[in-house]
């Protein structure tokens, strides 16, 4: 595969041309399933270009996503690369010590959150912009873009996220990922697996691990398959699905599996 438009570009120009099967089926703890088609998706993104636009964000940007598994993490994911931003992908499992530690290397310059998110960031983001998620709205609860001291890192150009992920050497490290990591990435399982469109892939692990976001959101938009979301790990849950729902890949890790 040879792509020379950017990323953002050619999902967008994917979803345009999608076909009938939905993008993707998200089921809450009570069971209850969101359809989104290629319609929605689309527009979704577009609405969120607007109100980071409108809320001050833009090229070069840094904005960690505190954000839980849900359709909407990758239309945030690409209306921030569609302005020159870039997602900071924070897992929410991270201790305080963690957050700190990205925090003062990353140096934020705006964030965004799911409500219930905000007492765990605490006073860490204190002075910071920070959006709040409400479905497709994203309301500035506090804080403001401060200028960006000549000092503080920007990202390397082409870098469309910082995933952050710990080693076990006493603080994260940040990896600065650029287009070509996530389509060689994708390109390569896709190779192996061999998937058709239509077919569905199971996304279970956070969609802020690069694992998840090559194997269950780009592969998936880049060769038109339906990504399903499941908001448990709960064992009962993820067999109901297997067995019920035309499931063609499951990617996870070896704990899940086990469970």
């Amino acid at each position: 595969m040879v792509i020379l438009m950017p990323l953002v570009d050619h999902i967008i120009q994917s979803l345009e041309s999608w076909g009938p099967n939905p993008v993707m089926i998200q089921r809450d703890s009570s069971g209850t399933e969101t359809v989104v088609d290629s319609g929605l998706f689309l527009a979704r993104i577009e609405t969120y270009v607007g109100s980071l636009s409108e809320a001050g964000i833009r090229d070069g940007m840094l904005v960690p996503l505190f954000v839980e598994n849900c359709w909407e993490f990758p239309a945030l994911f690409f209306a921030l690369n569609r302005l020159g931003a870039v997602p900071v992908m924070v897992k929410n499992a991270f201790r305080r010590m963690e957050i700190e530690a990205i925090f003062s290397g990353c140096r934020p310059d705006a964030l965004i959150c799911d409500p219930e998110m905000r007492e765990y960031i605490g006073t860490l983001a204190d002075g910071i912009l920070i959006l709040e998620k409400h479905e497709e709205r994203l309301l500035p609860v506090s804080g403001k873009i401060r200028p960006r001291p000549a000092s503080a890192p920007m990202p390397a150009s082409g870098t469309i996220s910082v995933n952050y992920t710990y080693r076990g050497i006493g603080r994260p490290l940040g990896a600065m990922v650029g287009e070509k990591g996530y389509i060689d990435a994708a390109d390569r399982y896709q190779r192996y697996v061999q998937f058709t469109p239509g077919d569905t892939a199971l996304a279970l692990l956070p969609m802020n691990h690069i694992f998840t976001m090559i194997s269950s959101v780009m592969l998936p938009l880049m060769n038109s398959l339906t990504t399903y979301i499941l908001q448990s790990v709960n064992p009962k849950a993820i067999l109901d699905v297997l067995q019920n729902r035309n499931i063609h890949c499951l990617s996870s890790i070896p704990e899940i599996l086990v469970m």
